[in-house]
């Protein structure tokens, strides 16, 4: 019985050392901030949006570089603003909500105009969506930092 609980302890103290405490520090939402590239399978891809700080201190983001896709070039402008918002989910985790392309077209019709990613950095310069973090080989990255 004692050999037994001898290795319970020798386990809990081998995962309690082995889990990094920096993976769950607090990311500052201000490294939102910046210009970044959507890369996901769809629509958006290449597009590029600069997310700020408003007076309010809420994250936004606008389009300021569309890709070649003809919905995005017949339903979206440079200029449109195409994250909404951005808000803290745990210390590491992040809601994004991101418009639509077509959304004014979807609107119309009562369709949700907006879609909500749950992201985590996975480095200064990658976002990823949380979901597909566990296994960062088949991640599917959501953002990319151009500056």
């Amino acid at each position: 019985m004692r050999f037994f609980l001898n290795v319970l302890y020798l386990c809990v103290a081998l995962v309690i050392v082995s889990c990094s405490y920096d993976q769950f520090q607090e990311v500052p939402i201000e490294k939102f901030v910046g210009t970044w590239e959507i890369n996901t399978s769809g629509m958006a891809k290449g597009m590029h949006v600069e997310i700020i700080k408003n007076e309010e201190g809420n994250l936004s983001g606008k389009l300021i570089k569309l890709n070649e896709n003809k919905y995005v070039q017949m339903f979206s402008e440079v200029g449109d603003t195409w994250v909404s918002g951005i808000d803290r989910l745990s210390n590491y985790k992040f809601a994004v909500k991101e418009k639509k392309v077509a959304a004014g077209l979807f609107s119309a019709y009562g369709i949700s105009t907006t879609v909500t990613h749950e992201v985590e950095f996975l480095n200064d310069s990658t976002l990823i969506v949380s979901s597909a973090a566990v296994d960062q080989n088949k991640s599917k990255v959501l953002f990319r930092r151009v500056k």
